[in-house]
Parts: structure tokens; sequence; C-alpha cells
């Protein structure tokens, strides 16, 4: 319900004459520019949902009722609170208006607060990402689009039905990735039941090859890898990696509901399965990514913002970072609320182990890949010691040149042969040399 003073002061700014105009743009705005905007203003603060740098927010006022009676100076909040006269309500809060800029004001609403501004309220930059996030392509609801038919899509109509083995090879490569024997390309063929088809697309959906096929899509959105490449030259590797595979693998065999996939992958740790380790697997899509050293640092939590926002939101989060992003309806101030979040979040101290850890299936894997590494290590210090020798071998011609060239080519370096002395490399061609320079 219009308040009695707004409609009296709509009516009073409406019938406003000329010189009332001039008063306001000549006395009245620079007031509130000066001294009112930094608090009430769409571009940066709304104080008490206060907006003056518009006729109408100016008219309709904030929490505490109308900014203004036109007509009436004393029963206006806006010349209260710039007198000062409640302790409570006090603007500008730092530094109180001159007495001329308080008349001003008393002149103009007395005069019925003429106002001369038109137009709706500029939205806030929060507003502004609200509206521009409405129409967002990746934020609109499924809807179901009903496509027209195949001969409407493609304009003509369409090939003949593909023959048994092209239809079975078809299967195969879209649902397992690979293609069908030689054995079942023939079963598939003898096969003339009306369910043949039905029966051999329950039987791929049912073989767990499909989850690898198509849990390797989802693994290139969660940026899934064993190990960052030695890209930071330190300890890059993930080796519980492997138990995120698996658990995207299962979550397609086992037909998990996309929502609660998603939402394992987020917040397993706060679900009713919380101490199963094999849901808590799905959280590898936050706990994997770009991090050196397995440090957890900004540029870590970047990495973690940009998969959530790209994989799960359709929308590129990164940007705002550092400014409100100027494509996408995030402001910084969104990207540092989900950033608080994750900063706040700790990672276990024990990964999760799919199978479980005491299972013959880990003690097994355990067990050979202790051997590969104690294998490469014995390889690596067996090529060490032949690249050694080798080097001790060789000092024996490098001292000959060193003197036939008396010292002083540029293929001799003092400073090495000074090292084989100190390290008594190959001290038997040493004291050879130094036996032949006396003779």
């Amino acid at each position: 319900m219009i308040r009695l003073a707004t409609f009296i002061a709509l009516i009073a700014a409406v019938s406003a004459p000329a010189e009332d105009a001039d008063l306001f743009e000549s006395k009245i705005r620079p007031i509130l520019v000066e001294h009112c905007y930094e608090c009430h203003s769409a571009d940066k603060k709304q104080k008490g949902n206060l907006l003056l740098e518009t006729k109408e927010g100016t008219l309709k006022g904030g929490d505490t009722g109308p900014a203004l009676v036109a007509g009436d100076p004393a029963k206006s909040l806006l010349i209260q609170a710039v007198k000062w006269a409640n302790k409570d309500l006090q603007m500008p809060p730092k530094n109180k208006l001159s007495g001329t800029q308080i008349a001003d004001l008393e002149s103009w609403i007395k005069a019925g607060a003429p106002d001369p501004r038109s137009g709706p309220r500029t939205l806030t930059k929060i507003e502004q990402h609200l509206e521009a996030a409405k129409k967002h392509w990746s934020l609109q609801p499924v809807v179901d689009p009903k496509p027209a038919s195949l001969d409407d899509l493609i304009g003509t109509k369409g090939k003949p039905s593909a023959d048994k083995r092209t239809l079975i090879r078809r299967a195969y490569l879209d649902l397992v990735g690979i293609a069908p024997t030689y054995a079942e390309v023939n079963a598939f063929a003898a096969d003339n039941s009306p369910q043949a088809f039905e029966k051999l697309i329950d039987k791929l959906l049912a073989d767990k090859r499909y989850g690898e096929r198509w849990g390797r899509h989802w693994l290139d959105v969660a940026r899934y890898a064993d190990s960052m490449g030695s890209i930071y030259n330190g300890n890059d590797t993930y080796p519980n990696a492997f138990t995120y595979r698996d658990y995207v693998i299962d979550a397609f065999n086992s037909d998990k509901p996309y929502d609660r996939f998603i939402l394992e992958q987020i917040a397993a740790d706060q679900l009713d399965t919380a101490k199963d380790t094999r849901t808590l697997a799905g959280m590898g899509l936050l706990g994997l990514g770009r991090r050196k050293d397995g440090r957890l640092d900004d540029d870590t939590l970047d990495d973690t913002i940009d998969v959530i926002g790209r994989g799960l939101l359709g929308l590129t989060i990164g940007c705002a970072r550092c400014h409100d992003h100027k494509l996408e309806p995030i402001t910084t101030k969104d990207y540092y609320g989900l950033y608080s979040v994750l900063k706040s979040s700790k990672e276990p101290a024990n990964t999760p182990a799919m199978p479980q850890a005491d299972s013959d299936v880990v003690r097994e894997f355990r067990a050979k890949n202790l051997q590969l590494r104690t294998d490469y290590a014995t390889t690596s210090i067996k090529g060490a010691s032949a690249a050694i020798h080798e080097a001790r071998s060789r000092v024996g011609d490098y001292l000959v040149l060193a003197e036939e060239a008396g010292w002083k080519s540029q293929y001799v370096n003092k400073k090495v042969f000074g090292m084989c002395f100190k390290q008594k490399l190959n001290t038997e061609v040493y004291g050879f040399f130094l036996t032949s320079r006396k003779a």
C-alpha cells in the first residue's frame, strides 16, 4: 500500500516547474553525489536498502521508511539524518553537512522535492549478474526438445536400415568401445528373434567395459591423471588416483543417478555413506588436479574451482579470481565465497582405497608395486656405476691430451685435473702419467 506522503511526493515531483528542476541540478544533486552515493547507490552500496541515485529510490526510502515527506522538512527522515538529530541516524556518518547544504535540502523538500531524474532504478551489480544468470544457457531448466522426424531434420529420406552385421559392430563400438568377435557377429546374425537387438543391448550395458568406455569421458571432464607429468619437478604423483577412476567406472556400470553421482563427488564426506571408502573415492574430483609437492595452495584451489565451474555448471569461474567476470554471471564475491568453502575444508590423512585396504587385491598390488620399484632402483644403480667406471677409464686419455697440449689448450681444465687428483680417480693412470713426465 502506497503511503499518502509518498503519493503526494510523486504528484509534486511530476508537477515541478522548471526553476525547481534547476534547484535540484544546481544544489541537490551535487550533495547527493558527493556525500550520499558512496553508501546509497547501485554501483557501490545500498546501506539500509536506501537508493538515492534515482527519483524512485529516493521517494521509496529504505528499511526505516520514506526518506522524505514532500513539503514538510521537519517530518522528513533525510533532514533528521543530515542534522544528526538522532544518534542512531546520522548521515553522512563521518562528516556532517554544512549549514548551507542542510538549508538547501530543506528548501528543496519544502518546494515539494522536485526531481527531474527519470527512468527505472539502476540495478546493483549483484542484481545485474542475477538477471544475466536467468538467461545463461547452462542454468536453464532441462526440457524435452521434442525433435522433428529424421526426414525433417536432414531434409531428405534416410538410408535403408543397416544389416545385422553392421548393426552389432556399431553397438559394440558405441557401448563398450571395441569391435565384436567373429563368433559374436555370427551368433547375432543367426538370431532371428524379435528381441535379438534388445538382448544385445542389455548384454553390452551389463558388460563392465561399458563403464570403462563411457566413464573415460567423465574422467576427461574431471581432468583425471595419475600424475602431473613432472611439470613441477617435484612430488606430483597421485598413487591413489586409480580409486577415483574405479569409482567413476562403477558409477556408470551401476547406473548411479546423476544427481547422486555429482553430490558424492563434492560432498561424500557429509552424506550417510561418509564411512564408505568407495563413496569417499568420488571426492577425487576435488583432490586431483594442479598442485606442487602435494601442497594445497591458492593455485590448487583455483584449479578445483575451475573444474567445478566448467565441469558441473557449464561456467568459467576462474576469471572472477581478479575481477567480476566479463562474460559469465559470476562476481568476485561468488568466487571467494566458493574459495572460502574449499579453503576451510581439510583433506583426510588416509586416502580411500578401492577395493578395501585389507583385501587380497590390494596386498597383491602393493607387493608387485614394491618389486617393480626395487627392480627400477637396482637397474638405475647398475647404470650409474657403469657410467662412473667409463668416466674413470677415460681419465688417462684426458691427462695425455693435456700434456700434449702443454696445458694451454681450450680442452684442458686444470680444475677437473685437480679434482681427479683429490678424489684419486683412476690412480694407476695418474701414477703412470707422473712417471712418464719425469722420463
